[in-house]
Protein backbone atom coordinates (compact mmCIF):
# COMPACT_ATOMS: atom_id res chain seq x y z
CA UNK A 1 0.00 0.00 0.00
CA UNK A 2 1.33 3.33 -1.22
CA UNK A 3 1.96 5.66 1.89
CA UNK A 4 0.38 9.28 0.71
CA UNK A 5 2.75 11.95 0.13
CA UNK A 6 2.34 15.26 1.23
CA UNK A 7 2.15 17.81 -1.69
CA UNK A 8 5.28 19.88 -1.81
CA UNK A 9 4.88 23.48 -0.83
CA UNK A 10 7.14 26.47 -2.12
CA UNK A 11 8.91 28.27 1.16
CA UNK A 12 8.10 31.68 1.04
CA UNK A 13 10.82 34.39 0.35
CA UNK A 14 13.28 35.44 2.93
CA UNK A 15 11.76 38.91 4.70
CA UNK A 16 14.51 41.81 4.11
CA UNK A 17 13.14 43.21 7.21
CA UNK A 18 12.87 42.43 11.07
CA UNK A 19 9.79 41.89 11.93
CA UNK A 20 8.32 44.25 15.04
CA UNK A 21 10.58 46.95 13.06
CA UNK A 22 9.21 49.96 10.90
CA UNK A 23 10.09 49.50 7.78
CA UNK A 24 11.74 52.50 5.65
CA UNK A 25 9.29 55.24 3.21
CA UNK A 26 11.25 53.21 0.61
CA UNK A 27 10.60 49.89 1.30
CA UNK A 28 7.11 50.73 1.22
CA UNK A 29 7.06 52.61 -1.99
CA UNK A 30 8.72 49.45 -3.15
CA UNK A 31 6.74 47.11 -2.09
CA UNK A 32 3.33 49.03 -3.27
CA UNK A 33 5.32 48.88 -7.01
CA UNK A 34 5.86 45.63 -7.03
CA UNK A 35 2.97 44.29 -5.23
CA UNK A 36 -0.36 46.22 -6.66
CA UNK A 37 -2.41 44.74 -4.25
CA UNK A 38 -1.02 45.84 -1.29
CA UNK A 39 -3.64 49.25 -1.76
CA UNK A 40 -4.54 48.69 2.02
CA UNK A 41 -3.01 50.18 5.53
CA UNK A 42 -4.10 46.41 6.70
CA UNK A 43 -2.29 44.96 3.78
CA UNK A 44 1.07 46.74 4.37
CA UNK A 45 0.84 46.10 7.61
CA UNK A 46 0.27 42.20 7.53
CA UNK A 47 3.07 42.40 4.47
CA UNK A 48 5.45 43.59 6.77
CA UNK A 49 5.01 42.02 9.79
CA UNK A 50 3.53 44.99 12.24
CA UNK A 51 1.38 43.72 14.51
CA UNK A 52 1.08 45.10 18.46
CA UNK A 53 2.52 48.11 19.98
CA UNK A 54 4.19 49.35 16.63
CA UNK A 55 0.50 49.72 14.84
CA UNK A 56 0.01 53.39 15.89
CA UNK A 57 4.23 54.35 14.42
CA UNK A 58 3.21 52.81 11.20
CA UNK A 59 -0.31 54.69 10.77
CA UNK A 60 2.07 57.95 11.43
CA UNK A 61 4.44 56.75 9.31
CA UNK A 62 2.10 56.47 6.47
CA UNK A 63 0.16 59.89 7.47
CA UNK A 64 3.50 61.70 7.24
CA UNK A 65 4.27 59.81 3.87
CA UNK A 66 0.79 61.22 2.88
CA UNK A 67 2.05 64.68 4.04
CA UNK A 68 5.40 64.22 2.51
CA UNK A 69 3.06 63.50 -1.15
CA UNK A 70 4.61 60.31 -1.70
CA UNK A 71 1.52 58.38 -1.12
CA UNK A 72 -2.19 59.18 -1.74
CA UNK A 73 -5.37 57.60 1.01
CA UNK A 74 -8.79 57.27 0.48
CA UNK A 75 -10.81 55.64 2.87
CA UNK A 76 -10.67 52.47 1.53
CA UNK A 77 -6.88 52.67 -0.75
CA UNK A 78 -3.45 53.59 -0.39
CA UNK A 79 -1.29 54.09 -3.85
CA UNK A 80 1.74 55.98 -4.83
CA UNK A 81 1.80 59.41 -6.21
CA UNK A 82 1.78 60.12 -9.90
CA UNK A 83 5.64 61.55 -10.64
CA UNK A 84 6.30 64.96 -12.11
CA UNK A 85 6.88 64.35 -16.01
CA UNK A 86 10.20 65.79 -16.97
CA UNK A 87 9.46 69.16 -18.09
CA UNK A 88 6.04 70.76 -16.43
CA UNK A 89 5.20 74.06 -15.48
CA UNK A 90 5.36 75.51 -11.44
CA UNK A 91 4.25 78.08 -9.75
CA UNK A 92 7.21 79.59 -6.99
CA UNK A 93 5.58 80.01 -3.71
CA UNK A 94 5.22 83.59 -2.73
CA UNK A 95 6.78 83.25 0.48
CA UNK A 96 9.80 81.97 -0.55
CA UNK A 97 13.38 82.30 -0.15
CA UNK A 98 14.96 84.16 -2.96
CA UNK A 99 18.28 82.45 -2.59
CA UNK A 100 16.30 79.48 -1.95
CA UNK A 101 13.37 78.97 -4.28
CA UNK A 102 10.67 76.64 -4.08
CA UNK A 103 7.80 75.42 -6.01
CA UNK A 104 4.71 73.25 -6.49
CA UNK A 105 3.04 71.87 -9.51
CA UNK A 106 1.06 74.53 -11.35
CA UNK A 107 -1.76 71.79 -12.40
CA UNK A 108 -1.78 69.10 -9.38
CA UNK A 109 -4.67 66.61 -8.99
CA UNK A 110 -6.04 66.63 -5.63
CA UNK A 111 -6.90 62.84 -5.73
CA UNK A 112 -3.24 62.60 -5.76
CA UNK A 113 -2.34 63.46 -2.59
CA UNK A 114 -0.47 66.77 -0.86
CA UNK A 115 1.60 68.14 -4.59
CA UNK A 116 5.23 67.14 -4.15
CA UNK A 117 7.50 70.34 -3.19
CA UNK A 118 10.47 71.12 -6.40
CA UNK A 119 13.57 72.90 -5.26
CA UNK A 120 14.70 75.55 -7.54
CA UNK A 121 18.04 75.50 -8.90
CA UNK A 122 19.06 78.32 -10.70
CA UNK A 123 22.91 78.85 -11.78
CA UNK A 124 25.07 81.65 -11.01
CA UNK A 125 25.13 82.41 -14.96
CA UNK A 126 21.59 81.50 -15.73
CA UNK A 127 19.80 83.66 -18.15
CA UNK A 128 16.31 82.67 -16.77
CA UNK A 129 16.49 83.77 -12.84
CA UNK A 130 13.06 83.69 -11.58
CA UNK A 131 11.40 85.16 -7.82
CA UNK A 132 9.27 84.34 -5.74
CA UNK A 133 5.25 84.44 -7.13
CA UNK A 134 7.21 83.83 -10.57
CA UNK A 135 5.48 80.95 -12.72
CA UNK A 136 7.96 79.10 -15.17
CA UNK A 137 8.40 76.53 -17.32
CA UNK A 138 11.09 73.74 -15.64
CA UNK A 139 12.68 70.59 -16.82
CA UNK A 140 12.65 68.21 -13.56
CA UNK A 141 14.46 65.87 -11.71
CA UNK A 142 13.82 63.22 -9.60
CA UNK A 143 16.95 62.26 -8.11
CA UNK A 144 19.02 58.51 -8.17
CA UNK A 145 17.49 57.14 -4.55
CA UNK A 146 14.32 55.45 -4.59
CA UNK A 147 12.28 58.21 -3.01
CA UNK A 148 11.70 61.07 -5.34
CA UNK A 149 14.04 64.58 -4.79
CA UNK A 150 12.27 66.90 -7.01
CA UNK A 151 14.57 69.75 -8.11
CA UNK A 152 13.49 71.74 -11.52
CA UNK A 153 15.91 74.17 -13.73
CA UNK A 154 13.41 77.00 -15.04
CA UNK A 155 13.43 77.14 -18.82
CA UNK A 156 11.31 80.17 -19.50
CA UNK A 157 9.29 82.93 -17.18
CA UNK A 158 5.60 82.14 -18.05
CA UNK A 159 2.57 85.07 -17.69
CA UNK A 160 0.48 84.15 -14.76
CA UNK A 161 -2.58 85.65 -15.40
CA UNK A 162 -4.42 85.39 -11.62
CA UNK A 163 -7.71 87.64 -12.09
CA UNK A 164 -9.95 87.45 -8.85
CA UNK A 165 -12.91 85.02 -8.34
CA UNK A 166 -16.51 86.47 -7.49
CA UNK A 167 -18.67 85.72 -5.08
CA UNK A 168 -20.86 86.01 -2.17
CA UNK A 169 -19.38 85.76 1.29
CA UNK A 170 -21.37 83.45 3.65
CA UNK A 171 -20.18 83.46 7.50
CA UNK A 172 -19.60 80.26 9.64
CA UNK A 173 -18.00 79.04 12.94
CA UNK A 174 -15.08 78.50 10.93
CA UNK A 175 -14.72 81.48 9.08
CA UNK A 176 -16.99 81.81 5.57
CA UNK A 177 -16.92 80.67 2.48
CA UNK A 178 -17.28 82.30 -0.83
CA UNK A 179 -19.88 80.95 -3.24
CA UNK A 180 -18.85 81.60 -6.69
CA UNK A 181 -20.96 83.47 -9.05
CA UNK A 182 -19.91 81.31 -11.71
CA UNK A 183 -21.25 78.49 -10.54
CA UNK A 184 -19.12 75.62 -12.22
CA UNK A 185 -16.53 76.70 -9.37
CA UNK A 186 -15.70 75.29 -6.37
CA UNK A 187 -16.61 77.17 -3.17
CA UNK A 188 -13.14 78.35 -1.56
CA UNK A 189 -12.78 78.50 2.42
CA UNK A 190 -11.55 82.55 3.55
CA UNK A 191 -10.27 82.92 6.70
CA UNK A 192 -11.39 85.02 9.49
CA UNK A 193 -8.56 87.69 9.20
CA UNK A 194 -8.88 87.71 5.40
CA UNK A 195 -12.27 88.96 5.39
CA UNK A 196 -11.53 92.49 5.86
CA UNK A 197 -14.84 94.98 6.05
CA UNK A 198 -16.28 91.98 3.76
CA UNK A 199 -19.46 90.94 5.59
CA UNK A 200 -22.27 88.11 5.08
CA UNK A 201 -23.76 88.21 1.98
CA UNK A 202 -21.57 90.63 0.17
CA UNK A 203 -20.12 90.17 -3.56
CA UNK A 204 -16.45 90.64 -3.19
CA UNK A 205 -13.47 89.51 -5.26
CA UNK A 206 -10.80 86.48 -4.15
CA UNK A 207 -7.66 86.69 -4.99
CA UNK A 208 -5.50 83.57 -4.26
CA UNK A 209 -2.01 83.33 -3.18
CA UNK A 210 -0.42 79.86 -2.96
CA UNK A 211 2.16 79.72 0.18
CA UNK A 212 3.28 76.38 1.11
CA UNK A 213 1.27 73.59 0.19
CA UNK A 214 -1.95 74.82 0.30
CA UNK A 215 -4.17 78.29 -1.13
CA UNK A 216 -4.57 80.78 1.18
CA UNK A 217 -7.48 83.26 0.00
CA UNK A 218 -7.43 87.49 0.57
CA UNK A 219 -10.86 89.67 -0.38
CA UNK A 220 -11.48 92.33 -1.84
CA UNK A 221 -14.92 94.05 -1.37
CA UNK A 222 -16.27 95.61 -4.79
Amino acid sequence: MNKSTKPKTTPKPARRFQIGTLPSREAILEAMAKEPHLDGKRDLARHFGIHGAMRTPFKLLLKEMEGEGFIARSRKAIRRTATLPQVTVLDIATDADPDNLHAFPAQWNETEGAPPRVAIRVARDARIVPAPGDRVLARISAGDGPLPDYTGKPMKILDKPRRGQIGIVRLDEDGARLIPVDRKLKEMRIDGGDLGDARDGDLVEVTVKMTGRSFQSKTRAQ
